[in-house]
């Protein structure tokens, strides 16, 4: 991205007794042929550097600029070069959080016996505290004040301090890499390596001694040990390093961070997951950091951020490090992302590469729609034109329709056809081809915040159904604007051939008409076109009425038969009155779709209804066991309801009695009490009550809402009735009749 004024530095750091240089410099694109702004953070021998965000600027100093917010959710990422030879380039850089009072001076520094603070260079990194102190405090005191950093560390700093006759021969710390483990032969922190800390805090810096020297190692957190940073072929020289952070919850200070390293090649393509370096290892998990460490003021919230660098670490050679910053939030914050979905199956298809267990699969010919979305969520400038380059997966037709359109763009206000002049190929020196779409997007900002791009294709493997399954593998997708850049990659999934596919045949009554308050059945037979067994004993089954989204239900076959009749019935009440289009299709494991049958469904208004709404479950509430006679109430909610519409009804009910678990009868059973008259439910039919009068108009009768406590059924128990836990069933008889 282009750094305009986004960034400021130090021209030196002055100490107590001594100024060092900043040996930051910024390349502008073009100065020396570099296509971008470089930051050069060193190219030599004993060099200190640092460049931060700038967090205002002079004509709006009360305007926040290019800061850290601790408040919200933010995503860095660059591209660095840590030098050409791996087992001598110094010392490497650090990505730091910083609320020092010192603001861009800040930077690390040797704090002696006298108490004389003066610029180091060497293993600090520019942001650790530096060699010369005599406690852990003095090096705390040295470090960069409260802040976070995570180093790139390029040399691995394991020597300790030697003398002879009292005479100290190494008087330089050079041992924040040392501490080893156990069996004192093994490192803690190996190789080039990358890792986290508070640079602030005494108890990250291990005191050592001896009768002459005082020495420290330092506390890592989260290591990604032997990473390969410098020495490398021109195509791997610059690393890509993403950073994202997610503030404290409402009332916590603890915030979280996750943090990759190499996850893109040199051209910008996305590298496979599992070749991530990257902390925390498992996906969707983060570190915990405390931002108590920052001491912010009360009510702050914005601090500053950047880099840091030095080398001069001994048997380290001069060493260039450098920068290209990608991705700013405080500048342009963009989110992206990419998805694919298969129209033919009605789902979406996860990115096998980072859901290695998902269902990836699509069949050959089935539509697939491949999306790219953009979305500006914040920022001190809009993008800028933004030129974009969609490599297309292989495997995947992607011929334009009848009026040449292969997709579409989607803005806040309106949509925009791609047509096949926007798609392309190139060879490459090895003849292969790539396909591609380039689109030029128009800048994103507030105004314009979001972009959806869509890509229309055919699963295509051929037309030989003995192929195997083809793995598709992510394809490139780079955007390139002023103020961003980013890169994503398409899905990866599999196209299975298509041995078979499903046919349904409807029945001969495909149109029917049903009052509202019965049902309907749809018969047909479902098959594979070509004889193939069922293997398994079920299908899904898709239903949609009137055209809308597909419900997905099961269809019960039989494995290894090669046809099945269905018969699926439906409630009329669950479509509105009129005519209705009820679709059925199948699809099986593989995903494989049958063709639709449409049945034609006219719902009409009853001329009669007599339904009774009742509970599989009553309850009557729990009593001590009493030597007395006496009735239980009714618990809990009783549903005893009857819809009748040009009908008459009554209702009688019985029971066969309560019994235990152990089928042992209960001393006593139901009764209905109406008008201080009970009359036992047992083997008994009672008239619990009736409409005896014919009305052309829904209606429902509550009845047990009607009931009071001492009213309705309840049981009645005989004196000394064992304890237990007692079980029976009502029936119910519902008649379009009256009966006294």
């Amino acid at each position: 991205m282009n750094l305009e004024n986004y960034f400021e530095s130090p021209r030196e750091y002055k100490g107590s007794s001594k100024t060092m240089p900043n040996s930051m410099v910024i390349l502008k694109k073009g100065v020396v042929g570099n296509q971008s702004d470089i930051v050069q953070m060193t190219n030599g021998t004993n060099q200190l550097a640092s460049i931060w965000g700038r967090t205002a600027t002079a004509d709006a100093p009360d305007t926040p600029y290019n800061y850290f917010d601790v408040t919200k959710e933010q995503e860095f990422s660059a591209w660095m070069y840590f030098g050409d030879d791996e087992a001598r380039s110094a010392d490497g850089m650090a990505f730091v959080i910083q609320n020092d009072d010192a603001g861009i001076d800040a930077i690390s520094k040797t704090v002696d016996s006298t108490g004389k603070k003066n610029p180091q260079t060497g293993e600090t990194i520019g942001v650790w505290g530096g060699w010369g102190a005599l406690s852990s405090d003095d090096m705390a005191a040295g470090a960069i004040q409260n802040s976070f950093a995570l180093e790139f560390d390029t040399h691995h700093n394991d020597s300790i301090p030697k003398s002879v006759f009292g005479v100290s021969l190494l008087s330089r710390d050079n041992y924040f890499d040392g501490s080893k483990m156990l069996n004192n032969h093994t490192f803690v922190n190996k190789g080039q390596h990358m890792a986290w800390n508070y640079p602030a805090l005494p108890n990250m810096y291990i005191h050592n001694w001896d009768l002459i020297n005082v020495w420290f190692d330092m506390e890592h957190k989260d290591t990604i040990h032997n990473l390969t940073l410098s020495g490398n072929s021109i195509d791997e020289a610059w690393h890509h390093f993403y950073f994202k952070y997610v503030p404290p919850s409402a009332g916590s200070t603890i915030a979280h961070i996750s943090y990759v390293f190499d996850d893109k090649n040199y051209d910008g393509s996305i590298r496979s997951f599992n070749e991530w370096n990257r902390r925390p290892r498992k996906k969707g998990t983060y570190i915990d950091i405390d931002t108590k460490n920052f001491n912010l003021k009360p009510g702050q919230k914005r601090i500053r951020w950047g880099f840091t660098s030095s080398t001069g670490s001994p048997d380290t050679k001069a060493t260039t490090n450098a920068i290209i910053f990608e991705s700013i939030p405080a500048i342009a914050s963009i989110n992206i992302n990419s998805s694919l979905y298969d129209v033919t199956q009605e789902r979406g298809i996860l990115d096998f590469d980072q859901n290695n267990q998902a269902d990836v699969n699509v069949n050959n010919g089935d539509k697939l729609e491949f999306n790219y979305g953009l979305n500006y969520t914040s920022g001190l400038a809009e993008s800028g034109q933004i030129d974009t380059r969609i490599n297309l997966p292989s495997h995947v037709d992607f011929t334009p329709d009848d009026a040449g359109i292969i997709g579409k763009i989607t803005y806040q206000d309106k949509s925009v056809d791609i047509t096949k002049d926007e798609l392309t190929q190139e060879a490459d020196s090895k003849g292969n081809i790539t396909r591609f779409v380039k689109l030029k997007l128009p800048s994103l900002g507030y105004d314009n915040n979001n972009v959806q791009i869509q890509l229309n294709g055919k699963a295509d493997i051929g037309s030989n159904v003995s192929s195997k399954v083809t793995n598709v593998d992510q394809a490139h997708t780079s955007f390139v604007s002023p103020h961003y850049t980013g890169d994503l990659m398409s899905p990866q999934f599999s196209i299975n051939p298509v041995e078979d596919t499903l046919k349904m045949t409807e029945g001969i009554t495909p149109k029917m008409a049903i009052q509202h308050s019965q049902s309907f059945e749809m018969q047909g037979t479902v098959e594979y076109q070509k004889g193939s067994l069922f293997n398994c004993n079920k299908l899904d089954l898709h239903t949609s009425i009137d055209g809308g989204t597909s419900e997905v239900t099961e269809l019960p076959v039989t494995k290894d038969k090669n046809k099945e009749e269905y018969d699926i019935v439906r409630k009329a009440s669950s479509l509105e009155l009129g005519d209705h289009t009820v679709t059925l299709y199948v699809s099986d494991a593989k995903h494989r779709f049958s063709n639709k049958v449409t049945y034609d469904v006219t719902v009409e208004k009853d001329t009669s209804v007599l339904k009774l709404e009742s509970s599989p479950n009553y309850k009557f509430q729990s009593i001590n066991q009493s030597p007395e006679a006496g009735v239980v109430h009714r618990s809990g909610d009783w549903v005893l309801k009857v819809e009748s519409l040009n009908s008459v009804w009554s209702l009688k009910a019985k029971t066969s009695g309560l019994v235990d678990d152990k089928n042992n009868p209960l001393a006593g059973g139901l009764i209905f009490r109406k008008d201080g008259k009970d009359n036992p439910l047992k083997d008994n039919q009672v008239l619990l009550d009736k409409d005896d009068k014919l009305i052309n108009e829904d209606k429902v009768f509550d009845i047990a809402g009607h009931w009071q406590k001492d009213s309705g059924i309840l049981l009645k128990i005989r004196s000394n009735a064992s304890s237990g836990s007692y079980k029976g069933t009502i029936s119910w008889t519902l008649t379009n009749s009256i009966d006294s």
